[in-house]
């Protein structure tokens, strides 16, 4: 392996580390709602688990930076419902690869895991 290789390793290495879950918020009910504690925020699995009626309050993507677990990503994601006021959140994992670099002949591609959830307001 020569130093270019090594450079090029060492920079995805960097880049991969240095980010952190990213979460894209889309309001759907612009109320303002007491915050939750994020340990009282639900998780629930798929809409069919829901055994309650509610109203929807957001949308939230989230996308892995550089490494965290689901369980990091979770937790990100119900400490950011709570604050909205949500009980709960709907969420879809999902694994998405994009972007990539070329180190020595080898082209690797990234993949970063990403969650889909709705947070919800019990009704």
């Amino acid at each position: 392996m020569n130093v270019r290789h090594v450079i090029s390793a060492l920079f995805v290495v960097a880049l991969i580390s240095a980010c952190a879950t990213s979460i894209d918020v889309s309001k759907i009910d612009d109320a303002k709602y007491q915050p939750v504690s994020p340990s009282q925020v639900e998780v629930i699995t798929a809409q069919r688990n829901v055994t309650r009626p509610y109203k929807e309050i957001a949308i939230l993507d989230a996308e892995e930076g550089g490494g965290e677990s689901y369980g990091d990503m979770i937790k990100q994601l119900r400490e950011r419902a709570g604050a909205m006021g949500a009980h709960a959140i709907i969420v879809t994992p999902s694994s998405t690869s994009r972007g990539g670099v070329f180190i020595g002949n080898n082209y690797v591609q990234g993949k970063y895991k990403t969650i889909h959830a709705t947070a919800i307001r019990w009704n």
